[in-house]
């Protein structure tokens, strides 16, 4: 089925920190009590939350070509969302 949204934007791999409290703003030690990696991007968002509904989404974005750039990637692909766009040298060239 052809996509019946096009969404162009940003796509990156987002790591998660849990924290019990917000830092003070003074150096200090705190631990994380929690985190993951998952994808971002404010346009990866709104086609994976698409899609998740049954839309046929095509995004365009740029990946990295680099590992979290294939992770990018792979996850999008996981979830049923076509992904267009060009992949960055690593000196962003």
């Amino acid at each position: 089925m052809p996509a019946s949204v096009f969404i162009a934007g940003p796509a990156s791999w987002n790591t998660i920190v849990v924290l019990d409290r917000l830092p003070e703003p003074v150096p200090h030690m705190q631990f994380a009590e929690e985190t993951w990696e998952t994808v971002g991007g404010t346009s990866a968002g709104k086609a994976l939350s698409l899609t998740a509904l049954g839309r046929a989404v095509d995004l365009y974005a740029l990946a990295g070509a680099d590992q979290d750039g294939e992770r990018v990637q792979a996850a999008l692909k996981a979830s049923g969302c076509a992904h267009t766009g060009a992949t960055a040298s690593p000196s962003g060239i």
